[in-house]
């Protein structure tokens, strides 16, 4: 399963407003920025959202911030094989957002889970659907759903493959 790496997300905010200025030594000494606005940009961050805004299968980045317009960063990787999940719990048996319904994707590439959440954490959130990712190859998959926390499963097979 690919991840992504927040930490090429954070370097590539900073490499857009900033520059690295090193010691002596070679040695990072501090972030210099291109403007006081891009000062602004980065350390005056309010919230983010990572969402597929595309519908691409691949997350973007939405950033607010304190004293600056909204900054939006799309994500443009590679095309690949993905499925993304909307649940809609039934309003009887299971709430009408299925926050606690849990997704087990068995395939090729491994074993992937999610779960549906109320929230993702202070001053952010993600994308309402259950995002999974399979890479470069069609290929057959089992979906276990335990809707709201129910202890059976709705299994389902599905055939993934990339559109492009």
């Amino acid at each position: 399963m690919e991840r992504l790496d927040y930490r090429e997300l954070v370097q590539d905010l900073i490499s857009q407003h900033a520059r690295e200025q090193s010691d002596e030594h070679g040695e990072t000494a501090e972030i210099v920025f291109n403007t006081e606005r891009d000062r602004y940009l980065l350390l005056y961050v309010g919230g983010i959202a990572l969402a597929d805004l595309d519908n691409d299968g691949d997350l973007d980045a939405l950033v607010t911030h304190q004293f600056a317009p909204v900054s939006i960063y799309r994500n443009d990787s590679m095309a690949k094989s993905w499925l993304g999940l909307d649940s809609i719990g039934n309003g009887t048996t299971c709430n009408r957002d299925a926050i606690g319904t849990k997704v087990i994707i068995d395939s090729q590439t491994g074993r992937q889970s999610r779960e549906v959440r109320e929230s993702n954490g202070f001053s952010a959130q993600g994308d309402r659907r259950l995002l999974f990712g399979f890479g470069h190859q069609t290929q057959e998959v089992q979906v276990q759903i335990y809707w709201c926390g129910n202890a059976t499963p709705e299994v389902k097979y599905l055939t993934i493959a990339i559109i492009q």
